[in-house]
């Protein structure tokens, strides 16, 4: 029995043998253990694969030098000879063939071998020879992957899907009756796996360290979405304590789906508004599985990521539509575009930034490129007549960033009115509150705005100036901080002054210690990941709001997030 330890994004317990997914031309295979029969087949797939990369490759040497000159197919010629050299096909045939696994993953293993010893060379000729290695290993993986015949279509009995990652294409395909979790060597808490599996209801975990590198065959697997453990080949007592503790989660789960109907109020009548993150349509279910007032936050950049072309105006709307349509009456809350940072389209990728988290990102790219801006706010104020639709603008920083935006929202108006196309005249248009300067103006643009969304996972990140992907200062990254806590309570009250609504759509609405607090502080509008609804929506009506604001002004006079949580806990476990 082996136990690794990863990210959970979808409580439960899963019980089920792996079904491992290789994504297509994917270059972090995990390692399979494999029969003998079966390991020599794999390695006869490889071997054509390889063959077939030698021949695209002469192809493609031959275009070039017939185009531009024998001289510009040398590169070409370099990449054939790395691929004939032994030490690296040949190596990691016989590790596959010794160790009775697949290929795929001692041919990674080889490669990034020879790329180190490389790139370790104080040599820049030797460096760059680096990146040719990658370059042919990743041309192999690409046949190679295109030849597997597997697929989580034909699946016949009950999965846990073991992959490096999930991407849009294939989370399509899962059978709902056959796969019963999912964990990934790679991904994050808002990765696009969390996201379908959250939707999906299923138990994942992602960022699963050793994932990678461990043999995994027909054993059972088991997924403890509670704790955040793979268990790999369990022994028959851990089987049985699990499967009792899936028959508990199953029916907290049951207990939870019973408050569908009831409101988010609190014992002595204070009643808030709890509703759904989206960024997938297929979201929309869980959401209204479980009773969401409305979606908080509608993420459109899925619609943008990973594809060649800007989506046009018309599948725009058709998606936005759709969310619009089965939420209604309930308001739909679409943020445009949020692209930059960390999320950029195949065709933006060539623009590199010094630090792309305070660059062209957010309502700064859409003020920058007018065309996109506008085919988006045309299909969201089309989408408008079907429901209730609000929009709002991310990275907002100053009063006259919102100014500039509801302008170009003005002016599409006049154009679609121009042209007789219907939508909501009266809809809503909001800031996110997302960087310190707009919190800090928040007094000005609660003015102008009517509402607020507050992002705390960003508005923490750029407050603290801590960068919560860095492992060496991650434990920095503290939504509790009194910084935070005195940001979001400024924020609040300004708005309340100016008497528009206030919505938490980070992390920090789903965090069970930060509920009180937020409740205590005037928050109106929770706005959680579906998977969150319910288990938010029981704390809310079980903590008396006197209470929570006693503690919220309590809170504010400590100097710790540590002092904060202590004070919390201590609270809330008094009144259990």
């Amino acid at each position: 029995m082996k136990i690794l330890s990863g990210v959970s994004v979808a409580p439960g317990v899963a019980i089920a043998r792996p079904f491992i997914l290789e994504p297509e031309g994917a270059f972090c295979p995990l390692k399979q253990s494999l029969s003998e029969a079966d390991a020599e087949k794999d390695v006869k797939r490889f071997e054509a694969a390889v063959k077939v990369t030698e021949e695209n490759i002469a192809k493609s040497r031959d275009r070039v030098a017939a185009r531009l000159g024998a001289g510009h197919g040398a590169i070409f010629d370099a990449h054939l000879l790395i691929l004939k050299d032994p030490l690296l096909v040949k190596s990691a045939v016989e590790q596959a063939r010794k160790e009775k696994v697949n290929v795929a993953w001692t041919f990674s293993k080889t490669i990034d071998k020879f790329s180190a010893m490389m790139t370790s060379i104080g040599d820049d000729y030797l460096k760059e020879r680096s990146n040719d290695i990658r370059d042919v290993g990743a041309q192999v993986m690409r046949v190679f992957a295109g030849t597997e015949n597997r697929s989580i279509k034909n699946l016949k009995e009950k999965v846990i899907i073991i992959s490096e990652d999930l991407s849009p294409s294939e989370t399509a395909d899962i059978p709902k009756d056959k796969v019963v979790g999912f964990a990934t060597a790679g991904g994050s808490r808002t990765s696009h796996t969390a996201i379908v599996a959250q939707a999906l209801e299923l138990p994942a975990l992602v960022a699963v360290n050793g994932l990678r590198d461990i043999a995994l065959g027909g054993e059972l697997v088991i997924i403890d979405g509670m704790e955040g453990k793979l268990i790999i080949d369990p022994d028959e007592a851990t089987i049985v304590r699990y499967r009792r503790n899936q028959k508990v989660a199953d029916q907290r789960r049951l207990d939870l789906r019973k408050l569908r109907q009831l409101p988010a109020e609190t014992p002595d009548g204070h009643r808030v508004l709890l509703m759904a993150n989206l960024e997938m349509p297929l979201e929309v279910h869980a959401a209204d599985n479980a009773g969401a007032d409305g979606i908080g936050l509608y993420r459109t950049e899925f619609l943008f990521l990973n594809r060649d072309t800007v989506p046009t105006e018309d599948e725009q709307y058709q998606w936005y539509s759709k969310v619009v349509k089965a939420m209604a009456p309930r308001p739909v809350t679409i943020r445009s575009v949020d692209l930059g940072g960390d999320k950029f389209m195949k065709q933006g990728e060539v623009v590199r930034e010094m630090n792309p988290f305070l660059g062209l990102r957010g309502i700064r790219l859409c003020l920058a490129n007018q065309d996109l801006f506008r085919s988006q706010l045309r299909a969201i104020l089309r989408s408008s007549v079907h429901g209730k639709a609000h929009l709002m603008f991310p990275m907002v920083s100053s009063v006259e960033e919102f100014r500039q935006a509801r302008r170009i929202v003005d002016d599409v108006r006049s154009e679609l009115k121009s042209q007789k196309v219907k939508f909501d005249e009266t809809m809503q248009i909001g800031v996110m509150i997302e960087t310190p300067s707009a919190a800090l103006v928040a007094d000005l643009l609660a003015r102008e705005a009517d509402f607020f969304s507050i992002g705390t996972n960003d508005l923490v990140q750029y407050s603290i100036a801590v960068d919560r992907g860095n492992p060496a200062i991650s434990h920095l990254y503290e939504p509790m901080h009194p910084a935070i806590l005195r940001l979001i309570r400024m924020v609040i009250n300004m708005a309340h002054q100016e008497q528009i609504k206030v919505a938490v759509c980070g992390e920090l609405a789903a965090d069970p210690l930060a509920g009180p607090l937020l409740l205590g502080l005037g928050l109106d509008i929770f706005s959680v990941s579906p998977v969150a609804l319910s288990t938010v929506k029981s704390l809310l009506r079980s903590v008396s709001f006197v209470d929570a604001r006693n503690l919220a002004q309590e809170a504010m006079t400590l100097p710790t997030a540590q002092a904060v949580k202590e004070l919390i806990r201590g609270r809330v476990s008094q009144s259990a």
